[in-house]
């Protein structure tokens, strides 16, 4: 389900001329339709629930996940997958920023190498090399060679972990350099520029955080979140919100805020079929409403502020179990199941798709017809 919102608000995004007002129930912030009128900062906005659900349910699976891979491999090397696919997912973000921000921009809007920042210089070699190997592993499959393929897997995963490393440390320069024109007035020359970031960094930063409490008791984790929530809240607070919301989900400042939505997830997995598992629902949605309007606590998905991140991580937990209420049921065509059952592939086709269709309505100035619009966003 998050999936398909999420696809539908990219392509709506894309046809926004097109479709006009239908598209701002999936335009996020301010601009988008508000479910909390009148409140301090971006607002909340029906799209901004989509990002936030989709971490909770990969809290959801990530005890059981690890358990599983700890049976099999042992304690050690599970941690080591679970962070590998983690910073492979990174990786994969900062390819597709590459691919995106450099590669795009010199051979459709006609930069010069030496116009795109260090980073993403350096990123869009990591996407190239990528794409190779990736090229190079669809043509294996091929081959009837177990070994051969497990090689060229493993050989794709690491090299993605690798990019993932390499871009973490771009961003926390680039943070660092963010953070610093906050703080001393009167630098303005940008050496490394606004930090690249969007969701995939954001769920793989998110669940390397998360990754240390994975085999901690739920109150445990409950404690942690807990003191997230407090100190984020005092540093939003207390001037902290233009750092805060300066990057796209938030960035550094703002993966914590993540790590705790994916750590409620895991909580809620394990209160299912409980009275406190409505309770603590519940909890979260009404508790920030005083604080919003009360004490002007601000509500932004840009930097996942705390109330944001309570109020969302209990309708993530609300819609679940609706939809649990339809687990035994049997489809003929289960298409949320299909959905979800390849989600990095979704993902990734999706962006793909959306940017060159809206690279090609930008070069040629056009604004489709709602039936054409309607036909590519089915």
């Amino acid at each position: 389900l998050c999936l398909l919102c999420m696809v539908v608000s990219f392509f709506l995004s894309v046809f926004g001329e097109t479709f006009e007002s239908w598209a701002k129930l999936f335009e996020h912030g301010e601009d988008g339709f508000q479910l909390l009128p009148g409140c301090t900062g971006d607002g909340l906005a029906f799209a901004d629930l989509f990002a936030p659900a989709f971490i909770f349910i990969i809290g959801m699976t990530l005890v059981r996940s690890f358990s599983s891979r700890e049976a099999k491999l042992g304690t050690d090397r599970a941690y080591f997958s679970v962070a590998t696919r983690f910073l492979g997912l990174i990786g994969i973000g900062y390819m597709l920023n590459g691919i995106e921000d450099c590669w795009l921009k010199i051979w459709v809007d006609g930069k010069e190498l030496s116009d795109i920042r260090i980073s993403l210089r350096v990123l869009s070699v990591f996407s190239a090399i990528g794409i190779v190997l990736v090229l190079a592993r669809i043509i294996l499959s091929f081959i009837k060679n177990d070994k051969l393929q497990k090689i060229a897997s493993d050989v794709l995963r690491y090299f993605f972990a690798l990019t993932g490393v390499v871009g973490l440390f771009f961003f926390a320069v680039a943070s660092t350099e963010v953070t610093n024109l906050y703080v001393f007035v009167g630098q303005r020359e940008w050496k490394y520029g606004k930090p690249v970031w969007d969701t995939l960094e954001n769920i793989g930063l998110a669940g390397l955080i998360a990754l240390p409490f994975v085999k901690t008791s739920k109150k445990g984790r409950l404690t942690f979140v807990a003191l997230v929530f407090i100190v984020m809240s005092i540093f939003a607070q207390c001037g902290g919100e233009d750092i805060l919301t300066h990057t796209i989900e938030g960035g550094a400042f703002g993966a914590p805020m993540w790590a705790s939505i994916l750590l409620l997830g895991s909580v809620f997995y394990e209160l299912r079929g409980t009275k406190w598992y409505y309770i603590l629902a519940a909890v979260l949605i009404l508790l920030p409403i005083p604080f919003i309007y009360g004490m002007d606590f601000m509500v932004a998905k840009r930097g996942c502020t705390p109330v944001y991140a309570s109020i969302c991580s209990g309708v993530a937990a609300l819609v679940y179990a609706l939809l649990s209420l339809f687990e035994n049921k049997k489809f003929k065509f289960d298409v949320l199941t299909w959905w979800g059952g390849s989600a990095i592939l979704i993902y990734i086709l999706n962006y793909v798709v959306c940017l060159g269709i809206g690279a090609v309505l930008d070069s040629k100035e056009l604004v489709p017809s709602i039936p054409v619009g309607l036909l590519f966003t089915l």
